[in-house]
């Protein structure tokens, strides 16, 4: 399994941005959700999410300097697969496809992501859902990355990826259970890298980046899928094995952030 694509925290410019505004915004649900500024794990996180009054509509990110970007995440939206979803800058856009739900009669969806042909430069960004969409847009984060990294690297043999789905079971003491479904679904992969020196440093970069367990970052297990993770590290210690001369172990366990409960 190839773990090849990846952003530091700090590749994200979306943070950065002066105003974040949404055409149709729903009370409560800031449009300002929808971004984090560099270094603020625990603020603004995907289960709090940014939500429009509306099923179609555009969020526009104002930057006080131009912002060169190079490739974009949209995590845990609600988006239909039939929907027509732009980002733009000027005179640049791109569309953003909508991989379909896994499962259609589920909340669940996974989190589509774009990389540009070449850098673009900007201070206004927007992002426009066309179309109709089965319930109000929401979107839990919008990143901007201004680089995204190779993982130059095989998972090693006996690597395991879970997907674990939130509930509230209540058993009666003659053992009947009432099971409440929260729609709440987190993947996690344990495993090992094998890495020379230099993938080392990568690695450890990246580990000092997200400063452990505090920031989340995005990971693209399989460039080939239209599927992102923002994920954290599992292990609050960096470690690894010096298997033989130019040649090192690192167990590599990583989480989904969290959706949180589904919003209505």
């Amino acid at each position: 399994m190839m773990f090849s694509r990846y952003a530091l925290p700090s590749d994200d410019l979306a943070g950065s941005a002066t105003s974040v505004v949404v055409d149709a915004p729903e009370d409560g649900y800031d449009a300002e959700n929808m971004v984090a500024a560099s270094g603020t794990g625990h603020l603004n996180l995907p289960s709090r999410p940014a939500k429009w009054a509306a099923t179609s509509g555009t969020a526009t990110l104002t930057f006080a300097a131009p912002i060169t970007v190079r490739a974009a995440a949209f995590i845990y939206p609600n988006w239909d697969e039939d929907l027509t979803v732009t980002l733009s800058s000027g005179a640049f856009s791109i569309n953003v496809p909508i991989p379909d739900k896994p499962d259609p009669d589920d909340d669940w969806s996974f989190s589509p992501w774009v990389e540009f042909a070449g850098a673009e430069t900007g201070s206004t960004w927007t992002l426009t859902v066309t179309g109709t969409n089965s319930q109000n847009l929401q979107l839990g984060r919008l990143m901007l990355l201004n680089r995204l990294r190779q993982m130059e690297t095989d998972a090693r043999y006996g690597g395991e990826e879970q997907e674990e789905r939130t509930i509230i079971e209540q058993p009666t003491y003659f053992g009947v259970e009432t099971i409440y479904d929260m729609y709440n679904v987190r993947r996690r992969f344990t495993g090992d890298f094998g890495f020379r020196p230099a993938e080392t440093a990568d690695l450890l970069t990246l580990w000092r980046s997200a400063r452990n367990r505090v920031l989340p970052w995005l990971l693209i297990p399989d460039e080939d899928v239209n599927d992102a993770w923002l994920v954290r590290f599992d292990d609050v210690m960096y470690s690894r094995t010096f298997q033989t001369v130019d040649f090192n172990s690192h167990p590599f366990r990583v989480r989904e952030v969290s959706r949180g409960m589904p919003w209505p």
